[in-house]
């Protein structure tokens, strides 16, 4: 753990260290790829989320469940977060379903055709794991992985953001601080993972960004 009092003259070396440290705390991986053919983002199509093959569930959150949880995440926080035109997710699988198992490229392309979106967001759903215990003392905490990915119309990545989270004490992660005292230092489920970690990933989105948030 860094240091509180670091000496001056060591300054930027431990500066740097930190932002290391806090980088590896921090629970999101985003990445943004080059896509010179990419159009302005002003709206976008919502896939639901889906299970990954190795999905990892226990105490009864199946696979279909948790991807439909992290969908309404998602969902929510781009609603609140962003001024894009989202088409929802139930609109995007009623289209869906008039063409089965077309190719990623051909389903982007009809979807921009269908809605006129210039980006489709989908994402996979990894793990969801809820706590053992309740919020003042869980022998296992909650657990939640999943990422999204932007794609444009012709079928190519934009953006990719990851979050994986499995809730830790401060003891044993002590740069979690900001996260414990936002979730007003208790164990929580892991809807609440999920929602902050879409939180977390919508606001990496490139595009505009509501200014009442």
């Amino acid at each position: 753990m860094v240091p509180l009092n670091v000496p001056a003259i060591q300054g930027s070396r431990w500066v740097l260290l930190g932002l290391v440290l806090l980088a590896c705390s921090t629970p999101i991986r985003t990445e943004r790829v080059a896509h010179s053919a990419a159009a302005p983002l002003t709206k976008l199509a919502l896939v639901p989320v889906e299970p990954a093959p190795r999905f990892r569930g226990e105490r009864g959150v199946t696979r279909e469940l948790a991807a439909q949880l992290v969908t309404a995440r998602v969902l929510d926080a781009l609603n609140e977060l962003r001024t894009f035109d989202v088409v929802p997710p139930g609109e995007v699988t009623i289209a869906l379903a008039a063409v089965p198992d077309e190719s990623l490229i051909d389903r982007n392309v009809r979807l921009n055709r269908t809605f006129g979106v210039q980006a489709v967001l989908q994402g996979s759903v990894s793990r969801f794991n809820q706590r053992e215990g309740g919020p003042r003392g869980a022998s296992r905490p909650a657990a939640v992985t999943f990422t999204l990915e932007l794609r444009g119309a012709d079928g190519l990545v934009i953006w990719r953001g990851t979050y994986d989270e499995r809730q830790q004490s401060i003891s044993d992660d002590p740069l979690s601080f900001a996260r414990a005292r936002s979730r007003r230092f208790q164990w929580v489920t892991a809807e609440a993972l999920a929602q902050y970690g879409a939180r977390a990933l919508i606001e990496e989105l490139p595009g505009p960004r509501a200014s009442w948030k």
